[in-house]
């Protein structure tokens, strides 16, 4: 909720705090059928009535002097009720907490990242309140999504007055085996060592020219690493502010559906980390506009019992 009052703050977007509560099941199917509604078929974690949480909530956000529009859910699955809400206000960014300081995601958290209609930052428990945007990174390959994170984390950098830090990381891959060459008499060969190296180099080039492209409004840093994808950003993931990223998996238009490495970053960081979605380009520049007259909608969840959805 306190990164949302944040990512709300820096966009002048409206700020929305939702809660979930179990209610609004399917009717039957046709007239006549019974159709018994176990209790496996509702989140096994909503509550039946979910107004003291938002009463608490409401309190702390006055409390504090911010203003938000705190509203109650109903549905079976907190993330098809959140999904619901972020398409009929148009948000521009869904913000939920990681339900666990480590680990797979929660089955809230995971199911958004499969459908959500808009970018969604995932926030670890760890994240202290009140920390401003100084270093904002941005996974980078050379893809549709990456291209827009870049863009849209640039925004974000530039509206929030931080730093940002372009990462890519070269993963060792068998072919690189193929292109070394024996140490021959007379003849200079090429280690492992120095073929990932000139594979690092040459998308260190890259990078410099795709930067190159945004401008030089904010300071922007180039970070090229070679080994796991995953593990390194994770790594990287404790200096920064936020990380932002694209998901690779293939999904429909305007759904994520994370790659291995996306969920793995997602599960394990130490920041927030904003995933686009597949299709969006603009998704992450609404949170930047020109002018704070903005109009749009950010959406971060409030938590009740052990649920973070």
């Amino acid at each position: 909720m306190h990164f949302g009052v944040e990512a709300a703050r820096i966009a002048g977007a409206r700020l929305i705090v939702a809660a979930v509560e179990a209610g609004g099941l399917e009717p039957p199917l046709t007239p006549g059928q019974i159709v018994a509604f176990a209790a496996s078929q509702v989140d096994h974690d909503l509550v039946a009535d979910c107004r003291a949480a938002i009463a608490e909530v409401e309190a702390k956000l006055d409390a504090d002097g911010i203003r938000a529009e705190c509203v109650r859910l109903r549905g079976s699955s907190a993330a098809k009720a959140l999904q619901a809400m972020a398409e009929r206000e148009d948000a521009v960014l869904l913000v939920v907490g990681a339900r666990r300081a480590r680990g797979p995601l929660g089955s809230t958290t995971a199911a958004l990242l499969h459908g959500s209609p808009c970018p969604v930052a995932v926030v670890p428990r760890e994240w202290e309140e009140g920390r401003p945007l100084r270093e904002i990174g941005v996974a980078y390959v050379d893809s549709e999504e990456a291209r827009a994170a870049l863009h849209g984390a640039h925004a974000l950098a530039r509206r929030a007055g931080a730093e940002l830090r372009v990462i890519s990381v070269v993963r060792p891959t068998a072919r690189m085996q193929l292109e070394t060459e024996a140490y021959v008499a007379g003849q200079f060969g090429k280690d492992l060592q120095d073929i990932e190296g000139a594979h690092k180099l040459w998308t260190e080039r890259h990078l410099r020219d795709v930067v190159a492209e945004l401008g030089d409004a904010i300071p922007v840093e180039i970070d090229v690493m070679v080994g796991d994808p995953a593990r390194s950003l994770v790594e990287v993931s404790r200096r920064l502010d936020l990380l932002a990223m694209g998901a690779r998996g293939y999904g429909p238009l305007r759904a994520v559906r994370l790659g291995s490495v996306s969920r793995r970053v997602t599960a394990s960081a130490h920041c927030p980390v904003v995933v686009l979605p597949r299709g969006v380009n603009a998704a992450l520049e609404a949170l930047a506009p020109d002018s704070t007259s903005s109009t749009s909608s950010i959406t971060s969840t409030a938590t009740t019992r052990s649920r973070t959805g």
